[in-house]
């Protein structure tokens, strides 16, 4: 197989990490759930993307329905040839997921993403490269994402 990397400006700063606050700042849309397929399309630019239907479990911010598609760049070009951009989602079928979402996209891509290790874990993007050097934490109990959500 062909790898094709690609990294693109797509108006989410990666310059540095955002917190919990940041990130329930930015979301329309807070839920958790399973992911129940992964699909490509191809964009109006001729490039790939990636398409996640997620089964909603839970919500914690914003009217969500019972599933909802979320994309980003990147995926599949032809049968050998995949383009990855980079900061973007890392997830198969069946991952349960915290999902911070605006405009249908995860809020800073892979930063609003948590992969639920347990009931009240969750962990967060580990690949992510930032231009100060700042890095998430690597877990979250599901009550640190509760409190960012609602503050008072």
């Amino acid at each position: 197989m062909s790898w094709l990397w690609a990294s693109l400006a797509l108006g989410a700063s990666f310059s540095t990490a955002l917190d919990l606050p940041e990130l329930a700042n930015r979301a329309e849309r807070v839920f958790a759930g399973e992911v129940t397929s992964m699909q490509q399309e191809t964009g109006p630019d001729g490039l790939p993307w990636t398409v996640a239907t997620v089964e909603v479990e839970s919500t914690f911010r914003g009217p969500v329905s019972s599933t909802v598609e979320l994309s980003w760049p990147g995926g599949m070009l032809d049968d050998e040839i995949e383009m990855r951009v980079s900061g973007t989602p890392r997830v198969s079928e069946g991952d349960r997921l915290l999902i911070f979402e605006r405009g249908g996209q995860p809020v800073a891509l892979s930063q609003g993403v948590l992969h639920f290790q347990d009931d009240q874990h969750l962990w967060t993007a580990t690949h992510l490269e930032f231009a100060d050097h700042s890095e998430p934490p690597a877990f979250y109990a599901l009550d640190e994402v509760l409190q960012a959500l609602d503050p008072d």
